[in-house]
């Protein structure tokens, strides 16, 4: 029997970024995948297709999103629309600044051997803050995995054709990519990840601050900072998620997890999820 063909591999780079494109371009060369670029857009240039994500219909500005993120997501939403484009099954999504491991090939393989049929995305360079619980093994000490909280970043993840038209649904984008991936109840984003993350962060200067320094933005008080990242406007349906996803037994130890992690942190400033987070695979919960 073949093997089932390799996800399409797309990875989103500005014109301007000369050497994060020979990075990747290297990167995947050393690898041994085939791979396309998909240019990075401008937030303050956006083609007409992708205004109606994030302007009014007069084409004003509507989102609350910096011109670099309008940017970033924008790129993202065109990686989407490649992928759906063609007819292979499955995406790997790469930013401009990560670094791949020499077998990422047959890992890939290995971690779709593994998922379910309805699988919508995979998380590959996320290391989890919060507990986690282990599914299966995959190859030299990886772990499929679901998370009780989504960790940040959108450097690089596997990507389902269910999921790619998830993402591309209509309507205002008021977060970040990288804050809709971690947020998976509001696209109903049926989310994994592989623990210890495979792929990693290099260390370039940001693209969005580039376009508009962040640093320089208005401070958002700890209290109105704490409201956003709760979105308690949509708990009901990050909760229904969880438990449909985790399970509520698995989802209340990996409370208790959380919560004994917190005061570990505060008295010792070391962490406990590595430790406590397999113990949910281990005792069978």
């Amino acid at each position: 029997m073949s093997a089932e063909p390799g996800p399409k591999v797309l990875f989103i780079n500005l014109e301007r970024s000369i050497d994060r494109r020979g990075h990747m371009e290297g990167e995947l060369g050393r690898v041994g995948l085939v791979f396309e670029r998909v240019a990075g857009i401008p937030g303050a240039d956006l083609p007409d297709r992708f205004k109606p994500y994030f302007c009014t219909p007069d084409g004003q500005l509507a989102s609350p999103l910096k011109l670099g993120e309008v940017g970033c997501h924008a790129a993202h939403l065109a990686a989407y629309e490649r992928f759906l484009a063609g007819s292979e099954a499955t995406a790997l999504v790469l930013e401009d600044d990560v670094h791949l491991p020499a077998d990422l090939a047959p890992l890939l393989a290995r971690i779709l051997a593994k998922l379910p049929a309805d699988w919508d995305i995979v998380r590959l360079s996320n290391t989890p803050k919060r507990a986690y619980v282990p599914l299966d093994p995959i190859a030299d000490g990886y772990h499929l995995v679901r998370y009780s909280k989504v960790p940040t970043l959108a450097s690089a993840y596997l990507l389902s054709r269910a999921g790619a038209r998830k993402l591309l649904a209509p309507g205002l984008r008021v977060h970040a990519i990288d804050e809709y991936l971690r947020r998976p109840w509001l696209m109903d984003l049926d989310t994994f990840g592989v623990v210890p993350p495979p792929i990693r962060l290099m260390s370039f200067d940001s693209n969005i601050d580039a376009f508009e320094d962040r640093r320089r933005q208005p401070k958002i008080g700890v209290i109105r900072k704490t409201l956003g990242k709760a979105d308690l406007a949509n708990f009901p349906k990050r909760l229904g998620f969880d438990m449909r996803n985790i399970g509520i037994v698995r989802w209340s130890a990996c409370l208790a997890i959380n919560a004994a992690d917190k005061l570990a942190r505060r008295i010792s400033g070391r962490t406990l999820i590595y430790r406590l987070a397999p113990l949910l695979k281990r005792s069978g919960m």
